[in-house]
């Protein structure tokens, strides 16, 4: 059908407009409710199908689960340093006091290491002392150490320029005794008619040349003498060295390197580290019961060698509230399960009795096993007599309680989609009429909306 424009359109005033989107909405909900009458499950059931009429009950909401027992106070105990085990006083299954000395090693070895750590302390200690705060006393000697390497070092001057002087004066006597040799030389050897053709070698000529010979060697010894004073410098050269190190000192002394202290301060942190672990491995050195209890095992004989850390006895305790369980909640039932909540426990190996318990902690992580998540929650429970670690337990943990609540058996229930929901007789018919859930319990849950008293329900899936 054709709309006619816009502006033939019949104009209605706004109240009227209201009324007419109003009664709009009202007839599409009705339509709605109709077409969700029509169309929500329904169940045709035989005569002989298990019903309910809802009534109030009392509802206790509890969560079964299931755990092993196992005690709270347990322990391995050993040494912290390697040894000898010279004493071991108890046995798998003996009960212990607390306090009591179960097991010791033999101690010699450990004093022995105590005290050289005790003694590297004091070692830098004092050079930290020495180095950071020197005494008067260190002063002095410093300043003293340092006036005698400055006397040293100027006599070792003099000594050179001593040595110099002679070396030179040597020099010059040297070559003036040549030169005079020589001059003996050539009158020699004019005597001796060297002057003609045939020279004759008269013993004074071969004396003169026996001296300008001798001259010429001892002219060239003053002259290396002179070149390469090498005893003269390296006795000057290792005053100058003393000297410099006996300055260094006293300046450190007087004005310490920062670094220098810094590093001597952590070497005496180091060492009192290592002191404070030999004092304690000295302490440990003894295995003493810390609580009261029973010894499950022990892994060395008197004599072995014991590694530190090694395990040499096992200690489980045996006081009241000394005792466990850690159950695992499925994830669709965790979110009632809270710390604090009252618990009751029991156990096929003591059949017909139950003990005490409380929730302790709720795991905030879960753990997915074979495609299921689980999440683990502890349950702290009395040592009541004959409960031990080890055993199986089934833990029903109280999550809630509504008395005189409106309820239905929990077998009724049903998921359709993501609600809850029961399915209640409405004109011959079962429908699934969904609910509003409160306290869940083992037998019945509460209903707090969604069906009243007196409405008949099917108890379970009699048919579809």
């Amino acid at each position: 059908m054709a709309v006619p424009p816009k502006s033939v359109l019949p104009k209605m005033p706004g109240r009227r407009v209201g009324l007419f989107v109003g009664l709009l909405v009202l007839a599409l909900a009705i339509a709605g409710g109709a077409v969700y009458a029509l169309t929500r499950p329904r169940l045709v059931v035989d005569a002989r199908a298990a019903t309910y009429t809802v009534r109030k009950e009392g509802v206790v909401g509890e969560v079964s689960a299931a755990g092993q027992v196992q005690a709270t106070d347990r322990v391995n105990l050993g040494f912290p340093a390697p040894g000898t085990l010279a004493y071991l006083g108890v046995k798998a299954g003996d009960r212990v006091a607390a306090g009591e000395v179960l097991a010791w090693e033999d101690p010699a070895l450990l004093q022995q290491a105590d005290a050289l750590a005790q003694a590297d302390v004091s070692l830098a200690q004092a050079k930290m002392d020495q180095l950071a705060a020197p005494s008067s006393q260190a002063l002095s000697a410093y300043r003293t150490a340092l006036k005698n390497a400055q006397t040293l070092y100027a006599d070792a001057q003099q000594s050179y320029q001593v040595g110099m002087t002679l070396a030179k004066a040597n020099y010059q006597a040297a070559t003036t005794a040549l030169q005079n040799d020589q001059t003996q030389l050539a009158q020699a050897e004019n005597l001796a008619g060297w002057a003609g053709t045939q020279p004759v070698l008269t013993p004074a000529v071969v004396a003169a040349q026996n001296l300008v010979a001798a001259a010429q060697a001892t002219l060239t010894a003053d002259r290396e003498a002179l070149q390469q004073p090498a005893a003269l410098q390296a006795a000057l050269d290792t005053a100058q060295t003393q000297m410099r190190s006996a300055q260094t000192a006293y300046n450190l002394a007087v004005n310490p390197d920062p670094n220098a202290v810094a590093a001597a301060r952590a070497a005496v942190a180091q060492a009192q580290a290592q002191a404070s672990v030999a004092a304690y491995n000295l302490s440990k050195s003894r295995i003493v019961a810390p609580f009261a209890g029973r010894v499950s095992t022990t892994g060395f004989n008197q004599g072995d060698n014991v590694a530190a850390g090694v395990p040499v006895v096992s200690l489980v305790g045996s006081g009241p509230g000394s005792l466990e369980i850690v159950a695992r909640v499925a994830q669709t039932q965790i979110g009632a399960v809270r710390s604090g909540q009252r618990v009751i426990v029991t156990t096929s190996d003591l059949p017909g009795r139950t003990f005490g318990g409380s929730v302790i902690r709720v795991d905030p992580e879960a753990t997915v096993m074979e495609g299921q998540a689980t999440y683990g929650v502890t349950i702290l429970t009395n040592a009541g007599e004959g409960l031990r670690p080890g055993m199986d337990a089934t833990a029903r943990i109280i999550t809630g309680k509504a008395n005189g609540a409106l309820a239905v058996p929990a077998g009724a229930l049903q998921q359709v989609g993501s609600a809850w929901g029961v399915y209640v007789e409405r004109r011959g018919q079962f429908v699934f009429q969904p609910v509003k859930l409160g306290v869940r319990g083992n037998r019945y849950v509460q209903v707090t909306g969604g069906i009243s008293a007196g409405d008949k329900i099917l108890t379970g899936t009699a048919a579809s």
